[in-house]
């Protein structure tokens, strides 16, 4: 999977949504970013919390219980 390359790990819900909105809050505006978690349910959550910081999950890559997670910061 290319995604994983440069991709920050995600333990699972809730410290995984947690530390993934803390490192998309202090992003530069276009700046993307790849987070890699075994935790389904943290891409679920972080669909939905990130708007709250002007970010959104362009896309999801899936192999096995893999999931790659491209955030893109607005």
């Amino acid at each position: 999977m290319e995604g994983l390359k440069n991709a920050i790990e995600l333990p699972g819900c809730p410290y995984g949504s947690i530390m993934a909105i803390a490192k998309v809050k202090d992003l530069p505006s276009g700046a993307t970013v790849r987070f890699v978690t075994d935790d389904k349910e943290c891409v679920d959550v972080l669909r939905r919390l990130l708007p709250i910081v002007d970010a959104r999950v362009e896309r999801v890559e899936a192999e096995g219980n893999r999931y790659v997670m491209y955030v893109h910061k607005a």
